[in-house]
């Protein structure tokens, strides 16, 4: 009796999970027959493991492989290829299944992208390292397989890090780089599902560099003029201005 052994769906080098397309899908098959051999092989691709609904049994002659088009698969169902074999002496195989191969064609949503490592910074004082967090994206049907950054000096833009797999992160710390003080730096992120849809890019409102401290005033005793003596022995009064800051302000007075 011939045997089927092995079920492929959705690709033409390994059995995938999840695909983004609902109208064509690579079906392949692996039969046996040891005494009489494979004299035709027949498919069907169905809703379940040997159902025969969307496509019916179909002759598929002396071939172990077939793409399928002009199908209207359906978002978020699952899609199981069925083979059998018939040898030259009418025995009929066993029909095998695949695993399914199920259908997503929604890509990921992502909302926002943080600079810094918690909540958004305007200004870093570093000149080398640039870090972002992101809020997990929307993926309902087949799971985010990567995330990639990118680094610009625009809105969206790659022109300090291209594009990089940051994995299933949801955050990046990028060390080494070569900032320019007073510049404005952009973290982008997209996000990729498990059957390949790409989402839009999302990007930080971007960190200004800062690596330069504070420019010194004046400080006065007294209020108004600078006082050489005082006739209190309990207390000093002090003011100061022109302390200034030229890219991210003065934050607190010591």
């Amino acid at each position: 009796m011939p045997i089927i052994s092995s079920v492929i769906e959705g690709s033409s080098t390994a059995d995938i999970d999840y695909q983004n397309s609902d109208t064509t899908l690579i079906i392949i098959w692996i039969g046996s027959d040891t005494a009489s051999g494979i004299a035709q092989y027949e498919y069907a691709l169905g809703t379940a493991a040997a159902a025969s609904t969307p496509v019916a049994w179909t002759n598929a002659g002396m071939a172990t492989a077939d793409t399928l088009t002009g199908l209207s698969l359906t978002e978020d169902s699952t899609y199981y290829l069925s083979a059998r074999a018939t040898d030259v002496a009418g025995n009929l195989s066993v029909v095998a299944s695949g695993d399914g191969v199920t259908i997503d064609l929604t890509d990921p949503v992502g909302t926002i992208v943080n600079d810094g490592t918690g909540d958004d910074i305007v200004y870093t004082g570093s000149d080398s390292t640039l870090s972002a967090v992101s809020s997990a994206f929307t993926e309902t049907v087949s799971g985010i397989s990567k995330y990639e950054y990118a680094i610009g000096t625009s809105s969206g833009g790659t022109d300090v890090v291209d594009w990089t797999n940051n994995t299933t992160d949801t955050s990046v710390t990028k060390t080494g780089l070569t900032l320019t003080g007073g510049s404005n730096y952009y973290i982008s992120v997209l996000g990729t599902d498990n059957a390949g849809n790409v989402s839009t890019t999302i990007t930080s409102d971007g960190v200004i560099v800062d690596t330069d401290g504070p420019i010194s005033g004046t400080v006065l005793d007294g209020t108004d003029v600078d006082i050489a003596l005082t006739n209190s022995t309990s207390s000093l009064t002090a003011s100061w201005s022109g302390f200034r800051d030229n890219f991210s302000s003065i934050q607190t007075l010591t």
